[in-house]
């Protein structure tokens, strides 16, 4: 029997359908591809956000440690006291300003593709507290006239794996180090043994040979008209560091497309450190912040607050602390942010690129959520966006619960 090959006509058939398989399989293989790409993309932005969204919520809930809910109206703090501490400073975003890596105070730069991101405006909070550790310092001498405070020998005190009879062992620094423990940018915090405060600016320290810390103003002195003040040798008075944390959206330094959201040190002038910058959620579009207020036991001052129960976020562009209600936490000397129970935050993080078969969809409203973002105009698509919301408690703060007092404002401070 003759066997007989394929024809022509059978090839080209044969060929055309596994063409046409292999260009399935293909694009198959092709969607799959990009389609995990995206999602990967999509995940480490959620990553990201909720890394970052720890962080804050962590630096927030310090807000006020180691520090006062307010200066001027704390029954702890003495009514001299010359520098105004508040836990909370809170600058309402606008006009889709951002800052840049060279800003001091207020922001110079705009979103990418303003044009097309409307209705996104970042807000910006600088929270006061101990940001720098969780230690109370014993002092030895206080000197009002010099603007000097010598402390006792610091102690290191022994860690729990060490048994009930490890001894304390004296901690030895380095120049560098105690600097560190009392920069010059930072405020001291100091408290009698009668339990009043006041606050004052570091300016300086002598290192730690005789661990002595400079500041000024000059601590205010003990007398029987000033029982809130400090005696030359002050037995049982404590010293602890009271710093500023900044959170803002920011430019990328080279990537203009690019922002994130970072975190500062800020000095006594409530301006960045640059020095300290830390990116802390890279490609973040969006930080918004609200606050719940408490109402005070009869409405003291004349001031009626109410606690906001509404679990709808509302609009952008305002807070839940209202005007009519009490004034924002804005650290003006008018400011009453010893209202505050909790922070609403919301942080919008982007996908690092675009995804061109995702179309954009511009915020019509500043009530919207963000659910896409245009980066280039001339490009295709729009990149993922992912939203983080939480509730965070203020402890340091409500623990006070103080009231609202009419009593002016003292000069200085952030």
């Amino acid at each position: 029997m003759r066997r007989r090959g394929f024809t022509i006509v059978e090839l080209l058939v044969s060929i055309v359908v596994a063409g046409v398989a292999l260009a399935g399989i293909y694009y198959y293989y092709s969607a799959v591809q990009y389609g995990m790409r995206e999602q990967s993309r999509i995940s480490q932005a959620q990553l990201a956000a909720r890394l970052g969204m720890e962080l804050i919520a962590g630096d927030i809930q310090r807000a006020g440690f180691l520090a006062t809910p307010n200066s001027r109206v704390d029954p702890n703090v003495c009514p001299n006291n010359l520098i105004r501490i508040h836990p909370v400073v809170f600058h309402q975003g606008a006009s889709g300003a951002v800052f840049r890596s060279g800003d001091a105070a207020a922001p110079s730069g705009s979103v990418p593709n303003l044009a097309a991101n409307t209705n996104v405006n970042p807000d910006d909070v600088v929270l006061y507290g101990n940001y720098l550790n969780a230690e109370e310092y014993l002092a030895y001498t206080i000197n009002s006239a010099r603007g000097t405070i010598q402390l006792q020998p610091l102690i290191q005190f022994p860690v729990p794996s060490e048994g009930a009879d490890a001894a304390e062992q004296p901690l030895t620094l380095t120049d560098q180090e105690f600097h560190d423990l009392f920069p010059d940018t930072a405020f001291l915090r100091i408290v009698n043994r009668h339990g009043f405060a006041q606050f004052t600016r570091i300016t300086g320290d002598s290192g730690f040979g005789t661990r002595t810390i400079n500041v000024a103003p000059s601590p205010i002195q003990f007398s029987p008209s000033q029982p809130c003040g400090v005696e030359g040798w002050c037995e049982g008075c404590r010293v602890n560091v009271v710093n500023g944390v900044w959170y803002r959206i920011e430019v990328d330094p080279v990537d203009s497309l690019r922002t994130d959201l970072v975190r500062y040190f800020v000095n006594q002038d409530g301006q960045a450190l640059v020095t300290t910058r830390e990116v802390v959620v890279p490609y973040a579009i969006d930080l918004q912040v609200w606050f719940r207020v408490a109402e005070p036991p009869g409405g003291a001052g004349g001031v009626a607050f109410t606690m906001n129960l509404d679990p709808n976020i509302p609009s952008d562009l305002t807070t839940l602390i209202q005007s009519g209600d009490v004034n924002p936490p804005d650290g003006t000397a008018t400011a009453e942010p010893e209202a505050i129970r909790s922070a609403i935050v919301r942080l919008t993080v982007r996908t690092r690129m675009e995804d061109p078969k995702f179309p954009h969809r511009p915020r019509a409203m500043a009530t919207d959520r963000i659910r896409s973002f245009d980066v280039q105009p001339t490009s295709a698509g729009a990149a993922h966006v992912r939203t983080y919301t939480t509730e965070v408690e203020m402890p340091n703060i409500a623990f006070a619960n103080l009231g609202i007092s009419t009593t002016p404002a003292a000069p200085g401070g952030p």
